[in-house]
């Protein structure tokens, strides 16, 4: 029975993502609000009142005579509607198409709407996703404040679930956010990653993060330090990445060595 309904989810979130392509506007909208409607009603169902409850009953069944509902008509006896963690998943897959395109306001929008939607990250798949390109786009827009923020939300989601992908780059980019400000709050990061690092055993990885712990000493003229994790950086980038990288990594120990 569960596969069953795994798939009529399946096939209803693909079919309101068609739609979203295809910019069948209107509809999509209708599907969103027709979502956060039967959300409304099912967690405040002992709250409102019966007029209420009445109202809202009213208007789902209006979006299912427009037949917008992919199939998933509204019922108020049944627990067959949209539920939290499948509309969470529309909201992920709604913010990345518009982020691909560029339209950073409704890619933040649907983001937020992801998250807000269901925070159980048990249940929503795309929270940490959803918290980390959120970040993303903050921190393009130079709202630094913001992107650390979302940031650690994703990170602290990361590290329960023993995410190690997830960990490293968003680590990664809270030591790049502090690197002009605070400097025991960036080697505090560098550190994560260079532990994520060691778990995932990525070459490419753990040149990476003994790279940037090479350029963190460099900066502070700790060369004795920096030059240790420029030679680890090298050893494991030889057999293992382009020569552009190798390059790069040796420019560094050759400037360290004729200081």
């Amino acid at each position: 029975m569960t596969s069953v309904n795994n798939n009529n989810n399946e096939q209803k979130i693909q079919e309101i993502l068609s739609r979203y392509r295809q910019g069948d506007k209107e509809n999509v909208d209708s599907i969103v609000e027709y979502t956060e409607l039967s959300i409304f009603l099912k967690e405040n169902s002992d709250t409102l009142t019966n007029a209420q409850k009445q109202r809202l009953h009213e208007q789902l069944k209006n979006y299912n005579a427009r037949n917008i509902t992919s199939g998933a008509r509204y019922d108020k006896n049944s627990n067959s509607k949209i539920d939290k963690s499948i509309a969470s998943e529309i909201y992920y897959s709604f913010a990345s198409i518009n982020d691909q395109k560029d339209n950073i306001k409704d890619a933040v929008t649907y983001y937020k709407k992801c998250i807000l939607t269901e925070q159980n990250p048990q249940k929503n798949k795309y929270l940490s996703r959803a918290l980390a390109n959120l970040a993303e786009l903050y921190d393009e827009a130079g709202k630094s404040e913001q992107a650390v923020k979302y940031y650690i939300q994703s990170l602290k989601i990361d590290e329960k679930s023993k995410n190690y992908n997830g960990i490293y780059a968003t680590s990664r980019h809270l030591a790049d956010l502090y690197s002009g400000k605070s400097t025991q709050e960036a080697l505090h990061y560098l550190e994560i990653a260079n532990l994520s690092a060691q778990k995932l055993k990525e070459p490419y990885y753990l040149s990476d993060i003994n790279y940037e712990l090479g350029n963190y000493h460099l900066l502070r003229k700790n060369f004795e330090q920096a030059l240790k994790y420029f030679d680890i950086s090298l050893e494991i980038a030889t057999n293992s990445l382009s020569k552009e990288d190798i390059d790069k990594i040796k420019a560094k120990i050759d400037y360290i060595k004729n200081i």
